[in-house]
């Protein structure tokens, strides 16, 4: 097999391929598994540079209708991106776990000729990603996209949710308000419900009723809905969407996917988009689609081509219908008058959950009466539901709102561990679902489930590096607080930021700090009623802090705590830290946002191992030294004297507030509550502002471990400073 190559390199994969796939089911069973494990390592080293490349692309499709010849490749490229997502085990399709029990399967001659055929497309899942990398789409975007709008300025698009009056005030409210608002930046949202009978006045957005009962399954509403887009609608635009309203719109994926669907290889001949499936296997034969993939039913989209052939048809296909489907006959509708069927786009998946998770048990969906779903979405989503253009299903308000805070925010929480204990199909879906996940605090991430996983790419900033104008500096009430507060105000000053000073009363000044770690703290600090009492009026300085800054809207709020000091290039620093993509870009726009810190308490020594090897790792990951200049929050972190905070945390911070207030922990543990919701929370490192030092760290150590000491030699390394640039350590 190895020596049926021709010259032209693309065609190696294809004639090696083509060579195994006829040859290993007549080997001798004892040689079959290492054939196929060859085979499997081979193609996965060739296929990613020789299948489709962008000079010798082959269009399979039309070189089927065009009766010439197809390379395996290209066929099986297509077969892939076809494939059924309703029957998978779970592990993903181009994972060396899959792709060997591929392998093992043929090797004991356990497939048939048709499973054989399906052997291929999983060999060769990864041809679809290549064939998007040769039309230049990357990451879900365009190269050279058309716009969004005609020349007019009319939307190019319209979106059909398929609801009832029964959940229009639940689910239809959150989908509206959520991604619906924000989808008609570039497509007209239409709600379509059964019952005419039903008040639906009070709804902000378009309602449509169709007259017809609203049964599940919902067949003759998904025509009759098609039918209104087809009789008044046809000429308005040149895509047509149908969602169901427990589905969810990533607007962002769905704007890149519409570029992608404005090119000429999709606009130019009826192209119908979503989540190819091919139907339970015991309904296979009653379907008669001949191994047709029809568009899932959680949403589907066609264009003005497939509109202007099967718009006047709809009557005709309804009455032919040959099961209580929805999705399946609208699918046979498609390929009887457009000879079309579904294709998924590479990079906007369209994605069904099939398992729910609790805590660290997973649980497959249920069924209920009718064959709905039923299933709780959860709290922690994991990265396929935040890249999936459209995700099904959320059954509940809350989780609408919930996951579009979390995905316009663009919120990686901390990840649950997944419990081998579960039932196999789920925590199989669930595992290869985690494997392919990242957050933004892989040390909390591993101190809190003991799974690692990596850090996410950092955000690419909205705006230009810009140093904060103004400084709120909360410091206890009274004039003896004065002297500190001009203090800090005069640094601040030579770099540009203007100070305001919120004196709080009832608050005894910073709970820690003020004396290295080790040392001991005044007794007034250590009595419980006194030290809640000083929290909570730190709280309700920061609450009334917050609140004014949202009123105002303001998008970045700096805040220092009094007798702090300061690095004697704290300007220098803090514009380089500013300028790190890492540290502070997620600053830098207008919804994602997180906290950076200026500074921190004395670390441990298992501390300060913990951040450099986390900046170690950032160097490693991102190449520039930039990145190393701050280090996520960890679970000995301390201190929140100095930090630069976003507007998209400021509601978190006031929940949390809320909900510690009985008894209320020092605030710094609020950098731990964000984190694990998936915010982005950074310290700068070296420290930028420290604690006020009363005496020197370096002094009366001698009751301290040798590791301490050489914490204290790293903590306090360079020069801080009073007004004028006099050192005070250093």
């Amino acid at each position: 097999c190895l020596l049926h190559v021709t010259v032209d390199k693309t065609e190696i994969a294809n004639s090696m391929l083509r060579c195994v796939l006829r040859g290993v089911p007549r080997m001798k069973k004892q040689f079959r598994t290492a054939a196929w494990l060859v085979t499997v390592f081979v193609a996965g080293m060739l296929l990613p540079e020789f299948v489709h490349s962008p000079n010798d692309r082959v269009d399979a499709v039309a070189a089927r209708r065009g009766g010439g010849r197809v390379p395996l490749s290209s066929r099986i490229a297509s077969a892939a991106s076809r494939r059924s997502y309703t029957a998978g085990d779970g592990i993903d399709s181009a994972s060396p776990v899959h792709l060997f029990k591929v392998a093992l399967s043929l090797s004991l001659g356990v497939l048939k000729q048709g499973e054989l055929d399906l052997a291929e497309a999983e060999l060769l899942a990864d041809a679809v990603e290549a064939e998007a990398a040769a039309l230049g789409v990357q990451e879900g975007v365009a190269v050279e996209a058309a716009p969004i709008e005609d020349a007019s300025g009319k939307k190019k698009m319209v979106i059909g949710v398929l609801t009832d009056p029964y959940s229009l005030g639940t689910i239809g409210l959150a989908a509206f308000s959520t991604w619906g608002q924000e989808a008609q930046q570039f497509a007209t949202v239409i709600f379509f419900v059964g019952s005419c009978q039903a008040d639906t006045s009070s709804f902000p957005g378009t309602v449509v009723c169709l007259d017809t009962p609203d049964t599940y399954p919902p067949q003759r509403k998904v025509f009759l809905m098609w039918a209104h887009l087809w009789r008044h609608h046809a000429n308005d635009y040149q895509w047509f969407t149908k969602v169901d309203h427990d589905t969810y719109v990533n607007v962002e994926k769905m704007r890149g996917l519409l570029h992608v669907l404005s090119s000429a290889k999709y606009s130019q001949q009826c192209s119908y988009v979503g989540l190819p499936a091919l139907g339970r296997a015991e309904e296979a034969k009653k379907l008669g689609l001949s191994g047709r993939p029809y568009c899932s039913g959680l949403g589907y989209t066609i264009n003005m081509h497939c509109m202007t052939a099967v718009g006047p048809n709809f009557g005709g296909c309804f009455d032919g219908t040959v099961s209580n489907h929805s999705d399946t006959e609208f699918g046979r509708c498609i390929m009887k008058h457009a000879d079309a069927e579904c294709t998924g786009v590479s990079g906007y998946s369209f994605k069904q959950i099939y398992y729910q998770q609790s805590g660290d048990m997973v649980f497959p969906m249920k069924l209920v009466s009718g064959g709905q779903m039923t299933l709780v979405f959860q709290k922690e989503p994991k990265a396929t539901h935040f890249g999936a253009t459209l995700l099904h299903p959320l059954k509940r308000a809350d989780d609408f709102y919930r996951f579009h805070k979390q995905s316009t925010s663009g919120l990686r929480p901390v990840q649950p561990h997944i419990s081998d204990k579960s039932e196999p199909s789920p925590y199989q879906m669930a595992s290869a679902d985690l494997r392919q996940s990242c957050v933004h605090n892989p040390q909390r991430q591993k101190a809190v489930t003991g799974v690692a996983l990596p850090e996410c790419k950092s955000c690419d900033r909205e705006e230009p590096s810009v140093s904060p104008t103004v400084a709120y500096v909360l410091t206890q009430e009274g004039s003896s607080s004065r002297e500190s507060f001009d203090e800090t105000a005069t640094v601040l000053s030579e770099a540009g930021i203007r100070a305001v000073q919120i004196p709080i009363p009832g608050w005894s000044g910073p709970a820690t700090g003020h004396t290295p770690r080790g040392a001991e703290l005044p007794d007034s600090e250590s009595a419980d009623g006194a030290q809640s009492a000083s929290r909570l009026a730190y709280f309700a300085a920061i609450r009334s802090l917050l609140s004014n800054a949202t009123t105002n809207g303001a998008r970045r709020v700096m805040i220092l705590e009094e007798h702090v000091m300061f690095s004697c290039t704290f300007k220098e620093q803090l514009w380089a830290l500013l300028n790190s993509r890492r540290c502070t870009a997620h600053l830098l726009t207008k919804r994602r946002g997180g906290v950076v810190l200026l500074g921190a308490n004395e670390a441990t020594a298992k501390g300060l191992a913990t951040l450099e090897l986390d900046r170690s790792d950032a160097f490693a990951a991102n190449g520039d030294v930039q990145a190393a200049l701050c280090y996520n929050v960890h679970d000995s972190f301390e201190g929140s004297f100095a930090g630069i905070y976003h507007t998209s945390t400021f509601n978190e911070i006031l929940k949390w507030m809320a909900t510690v207030k009985a008894s209320p922990p020092p605030f710094h543990k609020v950098f731990d509550h964000l984190s694990d919701q998936g915010y982005i929370v950074r310290a700068a490192f070296p420290n930028l502002v420290l604690p006020e030092i009363l005496v020197d760290p370096l002094q009366h150590t001698e009751s301290l471990p040798p590791a301490q000491v050489a914490v204290r030699l790293r903590w306090y390394e360079g020069k801080y400073c009073r007004r004028g640039k006099q050192p005070i350590l250093g």
